[in-house]
């Protein structure tokens, strides 16, 4: 009876967040290496809403906080020479991130993501956590996150060590 009931809830949360036409599809974490204190998160947003929403950050039990991050060219200075130089900055997506209606919106290494901050232990291949996203002009909605090897990772596009500042403290 427990199970008849556990699924019927399912199909219920299931059925609330497509009526809300706002989905979550290949959502996916990179392992964390090195005593990582911070981890990516990847997913496509699609908005089937009849207005924009906005995705303005979330929260885990898997980090301290969690944030929508960005990859920006900017001029980075190298700390050991002083030298400048153009290269890839990441930082905070002021005000959130718009997904316009009828619009998806792909979250990937090199792109859009979500930032998990201050992780409570590392990530490793074939764990699993939610994430609640958290919406302006829609509903939270949580999700479950899979961590991937970084070989697996690498795939979409950076690996590990990436080569590029994060504009926060690691």
């Amino acid at each position: 009876m427990k199970k008849l009931f556990a699924a019927a809830a399912m199909v219920a949360m299931c059925q609330a967040a497509f009526a809300e036409g706002v989905s979550v599809q290949n959502s996916w974490a990179r392992e964390t290496v090195g005593g990582m204190k911070n981890g990516g998160v990847f997913f496509d947003l699609q908005n089937d809403t009849p207005k924009d929403i906005i995705l303005v950050g979330g929260s885990s039990p898997a980090a301290k906080s969690v944030e929508v991050h960005e990859h920006v060219h900017a001029e980075i200075t190298d700390p050991k020479t002083g030298q400048k130089a153009m290269g890839m900055k990441m930082q905070p997506v002021p005000g959130g991130l718009k997904v316009a209606k009828g619009e998806t919106v792909s979250l990937k290494p090199g792109s859009y993501h979500i930032m998990l901050m201050g992780l409570k232990k590392p990530l490793k291949p074939g764990d699993k956590f939610p994430v609640t996203l958290k919406f302006k002009d829609a509903k939270d909605q949580t999700v479950q996150i899979e961590v991937r090897a970084n070989n697996a990772a690498a795939k979409g596009g950076m690996k590990p060590d990436h080569g590029h500042e994060h504009g926060h403290a690691h």
